[in-house]
């Protein structure tokens, strides 16, 4: 089986069969954001024909999948419509076959697949090829657009999108702040050149002194109509005034203008912190995912 990398130009396909497979599948798991996120925020978007594979069949995308060496792990968007497992799980000994060339060899090896928990035949399949279920390590929780309040910020502070390259410095160093470091000004301009960035849907709140004390990127998917909020996060100099519950109320509003009917969150359970901001917008639980873990040494 021939996975091809990933091109420029697939960009516009392969988010409209991620928000397909997203509308149709119950066993759905990544929002066409989360890929755009990984392009832009993630690999700042380096290498993409490297970490990014598509399967076509019929000059029909059938799968898309993010491999990450580093990590031992793979994510993955299948279209499983008519389907036999024999055909998934050669998708899948394709995808680990990738890894086990680029993994260091030193050391057990292994791969994580994460799938929804609704997943059951994903998770079958995975099982026949030696993976071993993990618990629950990520949630998502859901909103609908219908009414969304207006967002209120106490005196002094504002929200507004991102202008561009000149804010790099402030988008980094808010970063930073609310996660752990990581963002340079430079790299952040990185993002900020790739296909995937638009400053119209990176919306902060900016401090009284200038400082951006709070952020949020959304995503529209037009196929599914749902937005996406990845990342949301808090200056730690700013947490607890009720900044980024304002900030997401804004990031809804800019949702409901670009058509979308509901919008989406993730956040591991461990965090309490954003499960109680998230529920307090009126987010409530959609779905859990499961990691799946394979020892290459036990593998069938």
């Amino acid at each position: 089986m021939l996975l091809r990398p990933y091109q420029p130009d697939d960009l516009p396909v392969v988010t409209r069969f991620i928000g397909a497979c997203w509308q149709r599948d119950t066993s759905r798991n990544y929002h066409p954001g989360d890929f755009v996120h990984w392009m832009s925020n993630g690999y700042r978007g380096e290498n993409l024909d490297h970490h990014f594979h598509i399967l076509e069949e019929a000059d029909r995308i059938r799968a898309v999948v993010e491999l990450d060496a580093d990590s031992g792990s793979y994510a993955h968007v299948l279209d499983a419509r008519g389907r036999d497992g024999a055909w998934i799980r050669a998708f899948h000994r394709a995808c680990i076959a990738i890894l086990r060339k680029r993994m260091p060899k030193e050391g057990v090896q292994t791969v994580k697949v994460n799938l929804a928990t609704s997943d059951k035949a994903g998770k079958a399949c995975l099982m026949q090829l030696g993976f071993k279920a993990q618990k629950a390590d990520y949630a998502v929780m859901r909103r609908s657009l219908d009414r969304v309040p207006k967002p209120h910020l106490p005196d002094g502070f504002a929200i507004r999108c991102v202008t561009g390259k000149d804010d790099a410095r402030l988008v980094a160093d808010v970063h930073n702040a609310a996660f752990k470091p990581k963002w340079s000004e430079a790299e952040y301009r990185k993002v900020m050149q790739t296909a995937g960035f638009d400053p119209q849907r990176e919306l902060v709140v900016v401090a009284p002194d200038g400082r951006f004390a709070a952020f949020v990127v959304v995503w529209f998917d037009q196929i599914s109509g749902s937005g996406l909020f990845e990342p949301v996060g808090c200056h730690r100099d700013f947490i607890r005034r009720g900044l980024t519950r304002a900030l997401m109320y804004a990031g809804m509003a800019r949702m409901k203008d670009a058509g979308m009917q509901a919008a989406i969150v993730g956040y591991e359970p461990t965090n309490i912190a954003a499960f109680k901001l998230y529920r307090s917008v009126g987010f409530a639980a959609y779905f859990e995912t499961v990691d799946c873990v394979l020892e290459l040494e036990n593998m069938p």
